[in-house]
């Protein structure tokens, strides 16, 4: 064996000397060695580089989920007020087809998405960005936890809540100013991301489905033939030649009150019923013709018994009738409930009143005389007005403040009405319900030929009309005002109507039509958006004071924290419990085998 293997105590006292000064230099330049690296360790931390890095590239790697959480949530909030607001989509099909006039099916326009689509799509978009709010939330737990531990430690059941619920213990008064702030600002900061994941409902729950139809397209040059009257003469005149089929057609005028309106009380608009139309609604007529009737004023008599003459107050309810050549016993209304006094009666004349009238716009003042209630005696003797009912008309239940005067069985109000009758041309008119349509836009008066009849027709059919409240079909009016300009005026567009259909039913005149498809149309709340996007802001909110406390620490702040627990040695305490207190484990390692972790227990 070489003297060089020997072991140093069998060496000679020279070999010995000269071993130990060589151990001594190779020691001394390991310590050189290891001086210098504290030294440029030291520099690099008194430069502040511990606490905000300048390398964009880490700091990229770090906030990306945040960045593109905010830029998800902005595009989200867009997609939803811009594009999905106010904003109409299909029902079961992306292309649907629609029905035409003559029956026929058609392919709608253009493609639109169905209302599926877009919730499909919006919960596929909130989904996303709840995992990247996740990729930004889980680490953020693990950030703040080296933080505090760093600062001045954690219990093993602060750490678990901590990783698992987000959740960590208030300050207590104890800690120092600068330790007790940090861990404010990790409890906020933590605490303020809770209602982040809860806030989904609050989206999803803002738009409101209502039905609605596409804008009317025009895919036809087929064209609609719709009843007129342009000529003077009408083609018939059996309609009042005998008065059983004059009152056949004030019914037929009464019936078409609770189809063209039914209890709707609106009187901003004019509808004419089409009978054999076939149109989905929303659909649009290019031109035809419309009643016109408005009323331009009401004033009420305010002492009827001594403005008004014998004759006014004792209007007779069957002078209407006689107007139409309809005797007192063969009139189907025998009190009208309300009707405009017409001027003397003026002898009936088939062949000079109503077979060539003259094309009119009539616009006057005339009185009306509406029926309040029925008369009976009061416990003094005194006559008192009764609803139906039994309640009495009085002030305090009167729909209205209005005077009324006491007949012999009824009592009625009387007021002077301005109003103006013809008919008007409606364009794109549209179609509102079943075989009805009405004006989309202001009509402008023109003269017609139904004008003078339809007036004379308009005070019976009130009284038809206003005898349906029997059977709950006429509207529920909010006031007296608005029932007399809802009556009246119904009653004249029902009397023109019922005379065009039956008087020129062989004078049709052709429009061209567009058509619609249903649809459903979105509503979005727009608070509760904005109320989304604050629980959403206050993800960018952590990221802000996340990194305002990453500066105030000397923990480096690590990049990727997949792996990041595998690197930091746990051994002091291994087999600990939550207390502290030492538990029986099988020893287990992570060790690198090739370029894979795996488990030993060993």
């Amino acid at each position: 064996m070489k003297a060089t293997n020997l072991p140093i105590q069998d060496r000679n006292p020279d070999e010995r000397e000269s071993l130990y000064q060589s151990l001594a230099m190779d020691m001394r330049k390991e310590d050189e060695a290891f001086s210098g690296q504290q030294e440029r360790y030291s520099a690099r931390t008194s430069s502040g580089d511990h606490r905000v890095p300048n390398n964009r590239v880490v700091w990229l790697r770090v906030l990306w989920p945040l960045l593109f959480h905010g830029v998800l949530t902005v595009t989200i909030a867009i997609f939803m007020l811009v594009y999905v607001n106010d904003r109409n989509f299909n029902i079961s099909e992306r292309k649907p087809t629609v029905q035409l006039h003559e029956g026929s099916l058609v392919p709608w326009e253009f493609y639109a998405p169905l209302q599926s689509d877009i919730t499909t799509l919006l919960s596929i978009s909130i989904a996303i960005l709840r995992l990247v709010a996740a990729g930004w939330l889980g680490p953020l737990c693990w950030r703040c936890a080296f933080i505090l531990m760093e600062k001045y430690g954690l219990r093993p059941q602060q750490l678990r809540r901590l990783i698992s619920y987000n959740i960590v213990t208030i300050p207590r008064a104890r800690a120092t100013e600068g330790t007790r702030l940090t861990r404010w600002l990790i409890w906020v900061m933590l605490a303020i991301t809770i209602p982040v994941q809860l806030s989904a409902p609050v989206l999803t729950g803002s738009i409101t489905w209502l039905p609605a139809h596409h804008t009317p397209q025009r895919l036809s040059n087929l064209t609609i033939a719709i009843p007129t009257l342009n000529t003077g003469r009408f083609t018939t005149s059996r309609w009042f030649s005998r008065p059983e089929n004059t009152n056949r057609l004030l019914r037929l005028a009464a019936g078409l009150t609770s189809l063209t309106w039914g209890r709707d009380t609106s009187t901003n608009t004019i509808r004419r019923y089409i009978p054999g139309l076939q149109l989905e609604v929303n659909s649009t007529i290019t031109n035809t013709t419309l009643p016109y009737f408005s009323v331009k004023s009401i004033e009420w008599v305010n002492n009827p018994n001594a403005t008004l003459s014998t004759e006014q107050l004792s209007a007779d309810p069957a002078q209407p009738c006689r107007r139409l050549g309809i005797e007192r016993k063969e009139c189907e209304v025998r009190s009208p409930a309300g009707f405009l006094i017409p001027d003397p009666v003026v002898p009936y004349d088939p062949s000079s009143n109503l077979t060539d009238p003259k094309p009119l716009v009539i616009s006057e003042r005339r009185l009306m005389k509406k029926r309040i209630g029925s008369v009976n005696k009061g416990a003094d003797g005194s006559p008192r007005c009764t609803y139906s009912n039994g309640t009495e008309v009085s002030i305090d239940n009167f729909r209205v403040d209005r005077p009324f005067f006491y007949g012999y069985t009824i009592c009625y109000a009387y007021a002077w009405i301005d109003y103006v009758a013809g008919a008007s041309a409606c364009y794109d008119c549209l179609v509102s319900s079943h075989r009805i349509v009405q004006n989309n836009s202001v009509l402008h008066v023109k003269e017609d030929f139904a004008t003078t009849t339809a007036l004379r027709l308009a005070p019976v059919v009130t009284g038809l009309i206003e005898e349906q409240e029997i059977i709950d079909v006429i509207p529920t009016w909010h006031s007296l005002d608005e029932q007399v300009i809802g009556m009246l005026t119904r009653a004249y567009v029902v009397s023109w109507v019922a005379l065009t259909d039956r008087l020129a039913w062989d004078n049709l005149y052709n429009t061209t039509y567009s058509v619609s498809a249903p649809a459903s149309q979105a509503s979005v709340n727009v608070s509760r958006v904005c109320i989304w996007l604050v629980l959403q802001s206050l993800v960018t909110l952590s990221g802000v004071l996340f990194i305002y406390v990453q500066s105030r620490t000397r923990t480096l702040i690590i990049t990727d924290m997949t792996l990041a627990v595998f690197y930091l040695d746990t051994s002091a305490i291994y087999g600990r419990n939550d207390h502290g207190e030492e538990e029986t484990l099988p020893p287990r390692r992570v060790r690198l085998e090739g370029d894979c972790l795996r488990l030993k227990i060993e």
